[in-house]
């Protein structure tokens, strides 16, 4: 939900006393509750929208993981995927 340009800030969000669980917040559910979207957006639950971001690595161990997207889901279809071979077949099916 929020758009960072660089892959640093969120090194420097650590740095500055955050764990990766109030930077974590900082991208889903603090947005979502300030758009008054909380009720469709914000965290992986049924019944909301399918926005995920898929990392390679776990961020809880080193905050640079956040920039190791593997893939990126919005609305329940595959926008991006770093290997490119399922961009076009997978979607995810919000039950």
């Amino acid at each position: 939900m929020t758009d960072y340009s660089t892959d640093g800030e969120f090194v420097e969000l650590g740095r500055s006393g955050l764990d990766w669980k109030d930077v974590l917040a900082m991208l889903t559910t603090n947005p979502a509750a300030r758009m008054g979207a909380s009720n469709a957006k914000g965290t992986v639950t049924p019944g909301k929208l399918a926005d995920l971001t898929i990392l390679f690595a776990d961020p809880a161990q080193d905050l640079t993981n956040f920039a190791r997207v593997q893939m990126v889901i919005r609305s329940g279809r595959v926008i991006y995927s770093k290997s490119g071979m399922i961009l076009s077949s997978f979607s995810v099916q919000n039950k």
